[in-house]
């Protein structure tokens, strides 16, 4: 039994009386709190912290956020009095320009019947930046004094720079329709530079291709059909059990029939050109055929074939 101290008369009284025996007075008795309450309120505690804590954050993003629409909103009004007084000092060059318009033209008109195209075209800079290429045969001028440019430029450029000499072309024949010379050059360099692209892309299909078909041709004799040829392999490892696939077609398109067989190299090595032939009945409706590469019981091998 736990006793504590009467706070009246000093005598040690039981913690679960009500009051002293020797001289009456209440007991104040100890609130006890239990393990599960205490829990409880350290819950309560930590709940209204983070709260708290998540005021405080939430407060310091709504700044942060406040802040930076602040600095914009400065910006934005800073670049649109910029732009006004910009706007501003490109009309008062404009009325002044269109003031000594005809000056401007006496100069251009001078330097062009000079040949002087350089300086014509720094005298045409300020029709073109306020729009009056339209003012007597300025665009005229304009336009044999970009000829000018643009035929300099053209004859320094190499004839194996082949998308810059048909870009120049496309814009001198823009320029001047009727020039036949223009035109013929753009026809001329447009072949070229399809046949590059061409080439461009046989290279890449080579490059991503394990075999290259040589040649082949395929002939009816005595009842049988023979297709045969040759393969190299361009892969840089050693291929095995290749083996050719042919298969033929009548005038339609539609499939007559197909058949394979192992090329003669077995392995074919890399860097090795191998012979195949393929053997097959003939069948009079037989008009084409095609030829393909893969392994026996296999996957097709990636060929490359300059002549497709």
């Amino acid at each position: 039994m736990s006793l504590t101290k009467c706070k009246e008369c000093g005598n040690q009284v039981s913690t679960k009386a009500d009051k002293c025996p020797n001289c009456g007075a209440p007991i104040k008795k100890k609130t006890e709190v239990g393990c599960f309450a205490s829990i409880v309120i350290i819950i309560i505690v930590l709940i209204f912290i983070g709260k708290i804590s998540n005021f405080f954050d939430e407060r310091s993003k709504e700044e942060k956020r406040q802040g930076k629409a602040k600095i914009e909103d400065v910006f934005e009004k800073d670049r649109k009095e910029k732009k006004r007084i910009a706007a501003a000092q490109k009309e008062k060059q404009q009325e002044k320009f269109l003031e000594t318009i005809e000056d401007h033209y006496q100069k251009v008109a001078i330097l062009y019947k000079a040949k002087n195209y350089e300086g014509a075209a720094k005298e045409l800079d300020p029709f073109i930046s306020h729009g009056k290429l339209d003012y007597k045969d300025v665009e005229h001028i304009y336009n044999k004094v970009q000829i000018n440019e643009i035929e300099k430029k053209v004859r320094k450029l190499p004839a194996s720079k082949i998308s810059e000499n048909l870009k120049l072309y496309k814009k001198l024949s823009g320029l001047d329709p009727t020039n036949p010379r223009y035109k013929q050059k753009v026809v001329y360099y447009n072949a070229k530079y399809k046949k590059k692209k061409e080439e461009e892309k046989r290279q890449r299909l080579k490059a991503n291709s394990d075999l290259e078909l040589l040649n082949w041709r395929w002939s009816s004799e005595h009842g049988y059909v023979t297709a045969e040829g040759q393969v190299k392999n361009i892969s840089g490892k050693k291929l095995e059990n290749v083996e050719a696939l042919v298969t033929w077609y009548d005038k339609n398109g539609d499939m007559i029939t197909s058949d394979g067989s192992l090329i003669e190299y077995n392995p074919i090595l890399p860097g090795q050109t191998s012979p195949f032939k393929v053997m097959e009945r003939y069948n009079p409706a037989m008009q084409k055929a095609s030829i393909e590469f893969k392994f026996m019981w296999g996957n097709r091998i990636s060929t490359y074939n300059q002549k497709r």
